[in-house]
């Protein structure tokens, strides 16, 4: 009944597993090893009644054919069994593996916590610069434009009979000019960063450029 009974048992667990049962063809090995010896011990037990050596020896020849293949299969089972790891080995690995994963997050936290701090900082000199451009260009329209009327005011008390300073004047405006050019790219610069340039385009006279330039 014994050796009957761990064949059910076998395959109880074999139908259970499923998929999950590593090696399963050497367990259907075992199963049918440990029935066929099973076999053997009933034939010797009706032996001392029935006659039936020739049956007997046939139960044993079969029993030698299963023994084999399960020896055979779990021969070749082995190099992959030594490979599996115990309970307490994969506690291990998952321990080390979480320890190692737990510093690699602090190590991450940590960057990302340097990387925000570097972010706070840059953004902190953006403003700073973007607020040393508003300003400066602001106060530099003042004096310019205080400049300017200076000039024009001086064009029209003395430039009419004074060639010379007619010439001056002209080029004093010019220079002028290109300052209030200079402080309103400077205003564009913040503009541009903050997303609210708008472009004024216009038709120029490259000859005259090129000439000024010279």
């Amino acid at each position: 009944m014994a050796y009957f009974s761990i064949p059910i048992l076998i395959y109880y667990l074999i139908r259970k597993a499923k998929n999950k049962l590593p090696f399963k063809k050497v367990f259907w090995l075992f199963l049918l090893f440990i029935l066929a010896c099973g076999l053997t011990h009933v034939m010797d037990a009706l032996v001392f009644w029935l006659p039936a050596y020739r049956v007997s020896a046939m139960v044993l020849f079969a029993t030698a054919i299963v023994s084999w293949m399960a020896v055979i299969g779990l021969y070749r089972i082995v190099p992959d069994a030594l490979k599996l790891k115990s309970p307490s080995m994969l506690e291990e690995i998952i321990a080390k593996r979480t320890q190692q994963l737990e510093q690699s997050n602090e190590s991450l936290l940590k960057s990302n916590l340097q990387l925000q701090a570097a972010n706070l900082a840059n953004e902190k000199l953006i403003r700073q610069k973007d607020e040393f451009l508003s300003i400066a260009s602001h106060e530099l329209k003042t004096p310019v434009t205080s400049l300017k009327g200076y000039a024009e005011l001086l064009s029209a008390m003395h430039g009419d009979g004074n060639k010379e300073l007619s010439y001056l004047n002209d080029k004093m405006q010019l220079q002028i000019t290109k300052l209030t050019v200079l402080i309103k790219d400077l205003l564009d610069v913040t503009r541009v960063q903050e997303g609210g340039l708008v472009y004024n385009k216009a038709s120029m006279n490259l000859t005259e450029a090129l000439k000024e330039i010279i």
